[in-house]
C-alpha cells in the first residue's frame, strides 16, 4: 500500500467463546491490495447474520475479521484498476469492514451518493442488492402485483419491502413481533401478519381478495416453504 507499508490498523474479529459469538479488538497490519482490488478507509460498516453463518462462527468455526460490506473513501487502488480512483466515495461488499481499512474487489465498488450518510451507504450492498436480484432478475415483480415477504424484519426483508413499494407493488410481510410489523409500516408494509409458524397462506389469500401472492421472498427458510407455495397466486413465483 503506497505510503502505508508496514502500517497497523484497529480491527474487530468475530470469534466464539462459550458457545457465543463475540467481538475481539486487535491491532493488525493494514491490508495490501492485489491486482483488481482496492483498499478503502472505512467510514461505516454493517452487521449481517449471514456472515456469522457462512464463516461458521455460529457453529464453532474459525475466528475471522468481521464486516462483509462497508462504505468509505478509496485509499489505494491495485494494479489494473481503472473504474475507481483514490479519494472517491464508494460502497460495496468488502472483506474486513470491521477495521480502519478494508479490501474490496474493484468491480464490487459502487459510487456512494452524497445524499446518503455513511451508515446508510454501508447498509446498501448486501441487503439491497440481494433484494434487487430477488425482485427483478429472478422475480420479475411488476407494478400492482402482490409481494409476500416472510421474515420481513430481516435486512433483505426490509429492503425488499422498500424496493417493492418504490416500484408500486403491494406488500405483505410476516414477523413474530407486533412491534416490528408496526415499524415496517413506515418502510412501506401494507399488510402485516404476526406469526412465527407456517400458518399464513389463508391470511395472504384473504388480503389479496382470494388471489394470493404473485411473488414470495422467503427470508425464513425451508420450514415455511410449503406454506409459501400455498400462498402463491396462479403462476406465482
Amino acid at each position: 500500500m503506497a505510503g502505508m507499508e508496514g502500517a497497523m490498523m484497529k480491527s474487530y474479529w468475530i470469534k466464539t467463546e462459550h458457545g457465543k459469538a463475540v467481538l475481539e479488538f486487535r491491532d493488525v497490519p493494514a491490508p495490501q491490495p492485489k491486482p483488481g482490488e482496492i483498499v478503502i478507509r472505512v467510514h461505516a460498516t454493517a452487521m449481517n447474520r449471514g456472515e456469522l453463518i457462512v464463516g461458521g462462527v455460529m457453529h464453532g468455526g474459525p475466528e475471522k475479521l468481521g464486516g462483509t460490506e462497508a462504505a468509505g473513501v478509496v485509499q489505494v487502488v491495485g494494479a489494473g484498476v481503472t473504474t475507481v480512483k483514490s479519494g472517491e466515495r464508494v460502497m460495496g461488499r468488502a472483506r474486513g469492514g470491521f477495521a480502519e481499512y478494508a479490501l474490496m474487489d474493484a468491480h464490487q465498488a459502487m459510487p456512494a451518493p452524497e445524499c446518503l450518510t455513511w451508515e446508510q451507504a454501508a447498509a446498501v450492498p448486501v441487503s439491497f442488492l440481494t433484494a434487487y436480484e430477488m425482485l427483478f432478475p429472478y422475480g420479475e415483480l411488476q407494478r400492482g402485483e402482490w409481494l409476500l415477504v416472510t421474515g420481513a424484519s430481516s435486512g433483505a426483508g426490509v429492503a425488499s419491502i422498500q424496493t417493492a413499494r418504490m416500484l408500486g407493488a403491494h406488500t405483505i410481510g410476516t414477523s413474530g413481533s407486533a412491534e416490528k410489523l408496526e415499524r415496517l409500516e413506515k418502510a412501506g408494509l401494507e399488510v402485516g401478519i404476526r406469526t412465527r409458524s407456517a400458518d399464513f397462506a389463508g391470511r395472504v389469500k384473504e388480503a389479496t381478495g382470494g388471489r394470493g401472492a404473485d411473488l414470495v421472498v422467503n427470508c425464513v427458510g425451508g420450514s415455511v416453504f410449503p406454506e409459501c407455495m400455498r400462498a402463491l397466486a396462479y403462476k406465482g413465483r
